[in-house]
């Protein structure tokens, strides 16, 4: 994955991108989303990375490298 501040620091980030689907508010509340469901990954299946990228309109690959990257398109959140 591309570190951002490094390889491309020309590139707008997050929200600022033209193609951006998400708000940094957005990438706040997945990543909240996803530490309650590891938290209580059997009671609540409501909280899946599938259910978080359904209800945000996004694959549950992008779900996974929002929460699991820090030099991604996400990572100054």
């Amino acid at each position: 994955m591309a570190n951002y501040d490094k390889d491309r620091p020309y590139l707008p980030r997050g929200s600022k991108h033209h193609n951006a689907k998400l708000t940094e508010d957005d990438v706040r509340l997945i990543i909240e989303l996803d530490r309650e469901r590891r938290r209580a990954k059997e009671k609540l299946d409501s909280l899946s990375q599938r259910a978080i990228a359904e209800k945000f309109g996004i694959s549950k690959q992008r779900v996974w490298e929002i929460v699991n990257s820090r030099d991604g398109a996400w990572g100054h959140v």
